[in-house]
C-alpha cells in the first residue's frame, strides 16, 4: 500500500483518496495481466476489448483518484509552506528585536560604567593623568581642578596631596630663611 507520512499524520481526506487509489489499482492489475496474456496468446482483438471497455473505466477512476491526491498535497504543502514563511517572518522580527534590546542594553551599560569611572577619577582620565605627571615631576604651580562637591574622586585625592605638598614645601623654605637670617 502506499504510506504518506506528515506532521500532524495523514488527514481523513488523505485516507479516502489513498483507498480509492489502492482499490482502483487492485481492480485494474488483473485486468491488465489478462490483457496481457491474450495478446501474448494472440488474441488480440479480445485484449483490446477489455483494455477499452473493461478497464479504460477503471483506469479513469485510478488517475482522477491519483490527480485530487496530487491536488490536495500541492494544496497541503502551499499551506505549509506559507505557515513557514509566516513563522520565519515572526523568528526574524523576534531575532531583530532582541538584538536591538541587546544593543540598547550595551549601550546603557557601557555609558554607566563609564561615568562611574569618570565619577571616581573626578574628571577625565587625561586630565587625572596630566595632574599626577605635574605633580611627579615636582610641578605643584598648576592647580588640579576639582568640581564642587566633589571629596572622594582621585582629582580631589591629587589636589590634596598638591596643596599638602605644596604647604610642606613652603615651611621648609620659611625655615631655611629663617636659618639664614
Amino acid at each position: 500500500g502506499i504510506v504518506v507520512a506528515r506532521k500532524g499524520g495523514t488527514s481523513d481526506e488523505e485516507k479516502s483518496l489513498l483507498q480509492q487509489v489502492q482499490q482502483q489499482g487492485e481492480l485494474a492489475l488483473p485486468l491488465m495481466k489478462k490483457a496481457k496474456d491474450l495478446a501474448l496468446a494472440g488474441q488480440r482483438d479480445t485484449a483490446y476489448h477489455l483494455l477499452r471497455f473493461e478497464l479504460r473505466p477503471i483506469q479513469a477512476k485510478w488517475w482522477g483518484a491519483v490527480r485530487q491526491l496530487r491536488a490536495l498535497e500541492r494544496k497541503q504543502n502551499d499551506a505549509l509552506t506559507a505557515d513557514a514563511k509566516a513563522s520565519y517572518a515572526s523568528s526574524r522580527i523576534g531575532m531583530l528585536a532582541l538584538a536591538l534590546c541587546a544593543l540598547v542594553v550595551g549601550v546603557v551599560a557601557s555609558i554607566t560604567i563609564t561615568r562611574g569611572i569618570v565619577k571616581q577619577l573626578g574628571g577625565e582620565p587625561a586630565d587625572a593623568a596630566e595632574a599626577a605627571d605635574l605633580v611627579a615631576t615636582g610641578d605643584l604651580s598648576t592647580d588640579v581642578v576639582v568640581k564642587p562637591g566633589d571629596d572622594s574622586s582621585l582629582m580631589h585625592s591629587m589636589a590634596t596631596m598638591r596643596e599638602s605638598l605644596v604647604g610642606i614645601v613652603s615651611q621648609r623654605d620659611l625655615h631655611l630663611l629663617e636659618t639664614l637670617q
